[in-house]
């Protein structure tokens, strides 16, 4: 790009009249571009890894486009930085991450294989591990089975359990005891996921919460007032972006429309042959 290269001379102030950003203009360029920056250390010299791809129109239901939404509704919006807007629109993710899981049996479903030895004992390491839904076990690799959860009190010290019928138990957040244990395995887990954060201006919400953007421009107009000093307003906008929650959950309950649903029965009806009610 020509005359890309600039130096670093910070010429805008933020809140606390302090000098903390350049602005670069590209004459040259069109909506069409995007652009990757890096930063280059001349006296070393070292170079930065390249940043993600900004793009000069946001998708609508990415990162920089709630952020330019969220100050488009403030007067003066100097005193909320990048970084503190995008904290807000974060926690307001994890507010409708943790009412989808809530309400969707189904949502942000994630698996992952865990090794245990002949203790039993096997660590997830996974990151965005919540909390298991589904609980598999094989010992050869290609044969699995349906592991039930037992309370780690209910297992008597000598008690022999078939492979074929396993059953498993926590012991600590991320730790899972497998029974059988003689024999080391693997441990197949279907989990509930942690919202992840939304970092590069590029990131989206997730497809679900794309219809509720308003709710994020909401609370994170809450958090701006609040900040202010408008403890009114900003209450006003936290129970509109509450409102709109209590709407997402509403309208994502139900799961799937695709057929019928089957009611399943656990056990069978006893009772006398001929009743008739």
């Amino acid at each position: 790009m020509t005359d890309g290269t600039v130096t670093i001379t910070p010429d805008n102030w933020d809140q606390n009249n302090q000098k903390s950003y350049t602005i670069f203009d590209d004459a040259t360029g069109s909506t069409s571009y995007a652009y990757k920056t890096y930063f280059r250390n001349s006296s070393i010299p070292l170079t930065s890894t390249e940043s993600d791809w900004i793009v000069i129109t946001p998708d609508f239901y990415a990162l920089a486009s709630i952020r330019n939404r969220i100050r488009e509704n403030l007067w003066n919006s100097t005193f909320m930085t990048d970084s503190m807007i995008d904290n807000a629109v974060n926690q307001w993710k994890d507010e409708m991450n943790n009412a989808a899981v809530q309400v969707n049996e189904d949502y942000s479903i994630g698996t992952v294989n865990v090794a245990f030895g002949t203790n039993g004992l096997g660590t997830i390491t996974t990151t965005d591990f919540r909390q298991p839904k589904r609980v598999e076990v094989t010992y050869n690799g290609s044969d699995y089975f349906l592991s039930k959860k037992r309370g780690l009190n209910e297992y008597y010290p000598t008690e022999v359990v078939n492979s074929a019928h396993p059953y498993h138990n926590w012991e600590g957040d991320n730790v899972i005891h497998v029974m059988p244990s003689d024999d080391a395995g693997t441990v197949k887990i279907w989990f509930y996921r942690t919202g992840t954060p939304m970092v590069n201006d590029t990131d989206t919400l997730p497809v679900p919460m794309r219809p509720y953007t308003n709710s994020f421009i909401n609370y994170g107009l809450g958090i701006a007032y609040q900040k202010d000093g408008k403890p009114a307003q900003a209450q006003t906008k936290f129970a509109e972006a509450n409102f709109q929650k209590e709407m997402f959950i509403r309208q994502l309950a139900p799961r799937d429309k695709s057929s019928q649903t089957y009611i399943i029965q656990e056990e069978v009806i006893s009772g006398e042959d001929g009743s008739a009610w």
